[in-house]
């Protein structure tokens, strides 16, 4: 788990891996931190890693394409 805070814009990053979303301490110690930091009105961000690669799951396939020649 990895928190990055930003006093600067009340802001609150939580990065978790895959590993660490999936165990059930995890959500016990992020409501602690959604409480320690709420009452200083910050907003707190949860990332969580997923199955997938981003590049893999949100990027269309790509496919070659020969450009078309005027005869």
């Amino acid at each position: 788990m990895e928190i990055i805070v930003d006093k600067d814009k009340k802001l609150v990053e939580v990065w978790l891996s895959r590993i660490e979303s999936a165990k059930p301490e995890t959500e016990a110690a992020l409501k602690l931190i959604y409480d320690e930091y709420s009452k200083m009105k910050f907003k707190t961000v949860v990332f969580r890693r997923g199955a997938a690669g981003i590049r893999r799951k949100h990027s269309p396939p790509v496919r070659y394409r020969p450009a078309e020649r005027d005869s």
